[in-house]
């Protein structure tokens, strides 16, 4: 019975193989011609980290990467609001226009704001350079409070 399911198994484990290929092919093609750019994160307890962030990578990632405090619970698919944040007002049109999805998950997180965004939404750009990111004080976390996930 293994013997008949095994080939089935291996054939489905091909098909998302090679549809995973030009997806990583491309993610490192991307990288060679990406920019690294600084961001400011305002910490919740007031205080400020500089971090370096390349073009083309998201918030979330660049926060995941630099030990800043958002969970990004669904690993930025668009499915939860864990990473809030918050962008200046001079910083809030440089990013293209949250979407609908986003909007409506903005709607469940705490202390939302005009310039709120969801930081997996929030693909950096060379004209990001210097841009300031806060963190707010409370989050809904989809794990237990004070867990930062490491991936």
């Amino acid at each position: 019975m293994n013997f008949l399911i095994q080939p089935t198994f291996n054939r489905n484990f091909k098909q998302i193989i090679a549809k995973q290929k030009p997806k990583i092919l491309f993610q490192k093609l991307s990288n060679l011609t990406s920019e690294k750019i600084k961001i400011i994160f305002k910490l919740p307890d007031g205080s400020k980290k500089t971090v370096e962030g390349k073009t083309k990578e998201t918030v979330l990632d660049v926060a995941k990467r630099s030990d800043i405090p958002l969970e990004g619970a669904c690993e930025g698919n668009l499915a939860c609001s864990t990473c809030h944040c918050y962008l200046k007002n001079e910083h809030f049109d440089l990013f293209k226009e949250p979407s609908d999805r986003e909007y409506d998950l903005l709607d469940l997180a705490f202390a939302v704001k005009q310039t709120s965004r969801l930081a997996c939404q929030l693909v950096l750009q060379k004209k990001h350079d210097g841009i300031e990111i806060e963190i707010p004080k409370t989050q809904r976390n989809m794990a237990v409070d004070g867990y930062i996930s490491k991936h």
